[in-house]
């Protein structure tokens, strides 16, 4: 750990920049499945999935520059290339050959909600560590990324 200007304990710190390193690379993984539904999506639903799909990723990808950089404000290192986030992110693989848009979208939810668990588990890590700052402002985001499953949901019926 690297010099923080946080009062928590070097321990805390580490458990909280662990959780948060997992996270970057879940949302990194995700917002990677994202574009690729985004961008290969086709179908009588094409444009109302292009647009969401690339909200999602918007949103997602929107949240990955604070979580990373509250994890060096506590002295942690980030692990954030493609390659880091391959070896970290337990999202289950996308479907790279998918084109439909019900297919796509189900496809996405499901990473989307297990992204949601990986968040609430940092935030958790976070108030278990005695650290209400980054635990408040993963809440943020974990309301934000609710109202995109919630989307994600309704077009799914």
């Amino acid at each position: 750990m690297l010099h923080s200007p946080s009062s928590l304990s070097e321990a805390a710190r580490a458990q909280v920049c662990r959780a948060l390193n997992e996270l970057v690379a879940s949302s990194t993984d995700l917002w990677s499945m994202a574009k690729t539904a985004h961008w290969n999506v086709r179908g009588s639903d094409f444009l109302q999935l292009h647009a969401l799909f690339d909200e999602a990723a918007g949103v997602v990808y929107g949240q990955i520059d604070p979580i990373a950089e509250r994890s060096v404000t506590l002295g942690g290192t980030v692990r954030g290339t493609v390659k880091d986030a391959a070896k970290v992110s337990r999202l289950e693989a996308f479907p790279g050959e998918e084109h439909s848009g019900p297919t796509l979208a189900a496809a996405l939810l499901s990473r989307w909600l297990h992204h949601l668990a990986v968040m609430k588990m940092a935030s958790k890590a976070a108030t278990d560590n005695g650290d209400p700052d980054t635990a408040n402002l993963l809440q943020e985001f974990i309301v934000e990324a609710e109202k995109v499953g919630w989307k994600l949901t309704a077009v799914l019926g």
